[in-house]
């Protein structure tokens, strides 16, 4: 779950604390756009990417980061699926492209480097929140503190 602190641009000078917990798609990301995101518990594959938009990243003591590279989800519409190899390239170069893109946003967001963002990818596993803070993933171990009366929102998503 990550807590995110966002601020709105017409009035940045308003909080609001948004619990958010769910799959990474069109919808739920579209929820999250522009948010500082504070990690109080795990983010996890795509959502690293996301986490990476905001400005001042914090995460808890115990919060955690898995990586992995970017797959292929096959869903036959039969028993059988067959591919020639026009189309397994063709998926091949979206996935390479793909894996691109997101290890450009961790590299530019982060003090990883390309051969080390190659190497988090490959390796799919999760690193703990020290870990983070010496990537650069989060500026900061701390807490999440809500102040009290602060407007809470959470984000319910049904799958």
């Amino acid at each position: 779950m990550a807590v995110t602190q966002a601020s709105s641009a017409r009035n940045p000078q308003k909080t609001a604390y948004v619990s958010f917990s769910a799959e990474i798609n069109a919808h739920t990301t579209e929820s999250l756009i522009a948010a500082m995101t504070h990690n109080v518990g795990n983010v996890d594959s795509i959502g690293n990417a996301i986490f990476l938009a905001g400005e001042k990243r914090y995460a808890c003591e115990h919060s955690t980061f898995m990586f992995h590279g970017v797959a292929a989800v096959f869903q036959p519409a039969a028993a059988q699926i067959q591919l020639d190899a026009k189309q397994l390239r063709e998926r091949l170069d979206g996935l390479d492209a793909d894996e691109l893109r997101i290890g450009s946003i961790i590299e530019q967001r982060t003090k990883l480097d390309h051969a080390e963002v190659v190497a988090l990818f490959r390796e799919q596993r999760t690193k703990d929140a020290a870990n983070a803070v010496s990537a650069g993933i989060v500026h900061e171990i701390k807490d999440v503190q809500i102040p009290p009366g602060s407007p809470i929102v959470a984000l319910v998503f049904q799958r």
